[in-house]
């Protein structure tokens, strides 16, 4: 079965042209680097393929895809994980023993509370930042858009956008230093 027909390729490819930094960036953050290829192929397939349940007044478009990203994400971890589960076996003496999956060794136990506190930090310094610098980089980096299609989304001069992209990231400098 063919997933995108050839008269349905154009569009299809504006989709995914128009989407794929945004998805990366939110796969990425969802379920890591490892996992945002598949996760984001695996969402925009998705979309596609149930494009006829969209319904406008319920919200965008990329709305809609990062929903479908992070629910892919989700299950993909959730799978691998009730896959990587730890095995118990016995041994001739009878003991019985405890193997756990090579794919569970991971960060150590801290790591998420580290994460945790630069995220909240990082959120702290954006929310210092004047609206229109906190704006244009929160578009950039954490919806995955371009320079231009900032400009173009906000009605300003792309100078502009460059100009508070660079002010907004020297005081995040600054203020994390």
């Amino acid at each position: 079965m063919e997933l995108v027909k050839n008269d349905e390729m154009p569009a299809f490819d504006e989709l995914v042209r128009r989407h794929y930094a945004a998805v990366m960036a939110h796969a990425r953050r969802t379920c890591g680097a490892d996992l945002a290829d598949d996760v984001a192929q695996a969402a925009f397939i998705s979309l596609w393929q149930h494009r006829d349940s969209y319904f406008p007044e319920r919200g965008s478009v990329r709305r809609w895809l990062l929903a479908i990203v992070r629910n892919r994400g989700i299950d993909l971890m959730r799978s691998r994980a009730s896959r990587s589960r730890v095995s118990v076996t016995a041994d001739p003496h009878g003991w019985m023993l405890a193997a756990a999956d090579e794919s569970e060794v991971a960060e150590p136990p801290h790591a998420e509370i580290v994460r945790a506190e630069s995220e909240q930090n990082v959120h702290r310094l954006l929310t210092e930042l004047p609206p229109a610098q906190r704006t244009v980089i929160e578009l950039a980096y954490i919806e995955g858009m371009s320079q231009q299609q900032i400009a173009s989304n906000l009605s300003i001069p792309l100078g502009t956008v460059k100009g508070r992209l660079r002010l907004g990231l020297e005081k995040l400098r600054a203020a994390a230093a």
